[in-house]
């Protein structure tokens, strides 16, 4: 017969005719349900320029509470054309749902609800038998406004603030209700609660100050939402830890376990005078005994260590060239100074052995500031990479790559 939509409008596609309990509508309330049922009778309309038909659009929408529509009404005669000269006339059937002008001007209520043909809209057209009428409905549904997401709580990141002297950071500070999500309507404000701690503006921008130390409930927010009766009140506190200089370090492990050709990995924390921990530590790692140790075997199951090079300045990158009856040891040597990150002097020291037990004493065997790298054998020639890029003071400007072989003098090479 038809089909119905959720506020009860049913669109007819059958034929003239009864059609018994075609409609049955079901009310639900507190677990209990009720159901009643209607007949529909479809009859025919006179297909005549005499009769009329007056349609509401929209016949159905959706507002909130104080919203406004502006309402349009067409009418039609029996063959479908437009009919010209109506006159239209607008009222509320159910005046709880709003308010309606003769223009058609529509002011949704105060109170939300489904309300099915509160308006009501009637047309008028002269006919040759007198005035013809014809009236059509549009229902509104009022929304439920939804209230603004009280404040509960204030989320304050990061809750304690570790800076440096005169450092800025920015405070991110979250609003938010009893769901987590952001709260409207909030107004934020920023107090220093110790002087000493630093600065901070109305946007949350810190500024520390250049006395280190630790600084509890050094700032607060406070949040306010209005509301329609009182205003809600939230406050959060933020500890300040401004950093001073590094006073101790610590490294990890403190005593280290290893067997002999693998590695092991340090690490070092330092702390202020306030025990505080500074983050971004540079750290710079050299070994302090500097003895160069050997390993052999003869069957790859016992192994016997000695000491290559005695124990006196720095030395690293140490390498290992057979040549002829004897073993050389090479090794750099640095002479650190003040400031590590601006270069140091170097020198290659050697050392070497016939025995593999007894070792000669450790001499220089080149230039200051030219590191070896890589001693090899090839056709009977013995080559040496050399290279004063690493390990040269800033005044110096010799930064180049050099290949030695055995042949070559002490002061030239051949140049790569």
């Amino acid at each position: 017969m038809g089909e119905i939509n959720e506020l009860g409008y049913l669109a007819v596609k059958g034929d003239v005719g009864t059609y018994p309990d075609a409609v049955t509508v079901t009310a639900v309330w507190e677990g209990e349900r009720l159901s009643e049922t209607t007949d529909v009778r479809v009859i025919s309309t006179p297909q005549t320029r005499e009769s009329i038909q007056v349609h509401a659009l929209p016949q159905r929408f959706f507002l909130d509470p104080g919203d406004r529509l502006q309402l349009k009404a067409v009418a039609l005669n029996g063959l479908g054309e437009l009919v010209v000269g109506t006159q239209i006339r607008w009222e509320m059937s159910d005046p709880t749902a709003g308010t309606i002008d003769g223009k058609g001007n529509f002011i949704a209520g105060a109170i939300p609800g489904v309300y099915t043909e509160a308006v009501r809209v009637e047309a008028i057209f002269p006919g040759e038998a007198g005035f013809v009428r014809a009236a059509d409905f549009a229902s509104v549904v009022v929304r439920k406004k939804e209230s603004a997401r009280k404040l509960t709580a204030l989320v304050v990141m990061p809750e304690t603030l570790v800076i440096g002297p005169g450092g800025i950071a920015t405070l991110m500070v979250r609003a938010v209700d009893d769901a987590g999500e952001p709260a409207e309507n909030v107004l934020l404000s920023w107090k220093l609660l110790n002087d000493t701690a630093g600065a901070v503006d109305e946007t949350g921008s810190f500024r520390a100050g250049q006395t280190p130390g630790v600084y509890s409930d050094a700032l607060r927010v406070t949040a306010v939402q209005p509301t329609d009766t009182d205003s809600i009140v939230k406050a959060r506190t933020v500890n300040v830890v401004v950093t001073g200089s590094l006073a101790r370090a610590m490294v990890e492990p403190e005593v280290a376990t290893v067997v002999a050709g693998r590695t092991i990995h340090f690490s070092a924390t330092g702390f202020d005078e306030n025990e505080v921990l500074l983050p971004g530590l540079v750290v710079i790692w050299r070994v302090s005994d500097a003895q160069i140790g050997v390993i052999g075997s003869t069957d790859l199951e016992n192994w016997t260590s000695q000491t290559a090079k005695g124990k006196t300045k720095t030395s690293f990158d140490p390498q290992l060239l057979p040549a002829g009856n004897r073993l050389f040891a090479y090794a750099t040597t640095g002479a650190w100074g003040s400031d590590d990150f601006t270069g140091f002097s170097s020198w290659q020291m050697v050392a070497s052995t016939k025995d593999g037990t007894t070792w000669s004493e450790a001499k220089r065997c080149f230039v200051m500031n030219y590191d070896f790298w890589k001693p090899t054998e090839h056709n009977g020639y013995y080559y040496i990479a050399r290279d004063s890029g690493g390990h040269v003071p800033p005044a110096c400007t010799q930064r180049s790559t050099f290949l030695i072989p055995s042949a070559a003098s002490i002061g030239r090479g051949s140049r790569r």
